[in-house]
């Protein structure tokens, strides 16, 4: 079994792909386990304790991934589009692979939809 901290390497530097849901979330002004407070429209992830490593702050922060959308059961708009987001907080209630998305970086990656949840790789 892979390491979680191999396979985001992997991930960023051979292009490998993890395969998670997309959802959104507020920043709301407060600092997330990254350490730094940022406007709802930054573009910024949280990703999931299993790449955090239960850690703040994690190696992880800052690091950049690109996310791609790749469709959606929601009705989720934006299918097809990519963006290069930066982890900047932890979500503990994500899947192993999911991204959850700053409101600026949902809005990029589905066209201002309204929030739910699409598929997504990074």
């Amino acid at each position: 079994m892979m390491l979680p901290q191999v396979m985001l390497a992997l991930t960023v530097i051979l292009g490998l792909a993890s395969a998670g849901r997309g959802t959104v979330y507020y920043q709301d002004g407060a600092k997330g386990s990254c350490g730094q407070a940022n406007t709802d429209d930054a573009i910024i992830a949280a990703i999931s304790n299993s790449w955090m490593h239960f850690e703040s702050p994690s190696p992880y922060c800052g690091r950049q991934i690109e996310v791609k959308n790749v469709g959606s059961d929601d009705q989720v708009g934006g299918a097809g589009k990519t963006l290069t987001v930066t982890v900047a907080d932890t979500c503990p209630s994500c899947g192993p692979d999911d991204v959850d998305l700053s409101i600026g970086a949902w809005n990029s990656l589905t066209g201002n939809a309204e929030y739910g949840t699409f598929d997504a790789q990074w």
